[in-house]
């Protein structure tokens, strides 16, 4: 798959389906924290990591899939 990385998450830059380049942008909806993050206490004062969440569809198959993959 390609991708352009970051620190905490990677861009894909084709489809995951048909692998096409020619992703649409559907929706971006800025900046989020994880979710289903398991703090410990001591954790709770350390800033949450905030990623982009954005949607794209793929002309090509019709697949609609988010542009960003969080690394676990």
């Amino acid at each position: 798959m390609n991708t352009v990385s970051s620190e905490h998450y990677k861009q894909i830059t084709v489809c995951r389906s048909c692998g096409s380049t020619n992703l649409k942008p559907i929706i971006a909806f800025g900046k989020a924290p994880l979710s289903d993050s398991l703090l410990k206490k001591k954790q709770l004062a350390e800033p949450d990591s905030i990623v982009p969440l954005s949607l794209v569809l793929c002309p090509k198959c019709s697949f609609v899939q988010l542009l960003e993959t969080v690394d676990p």
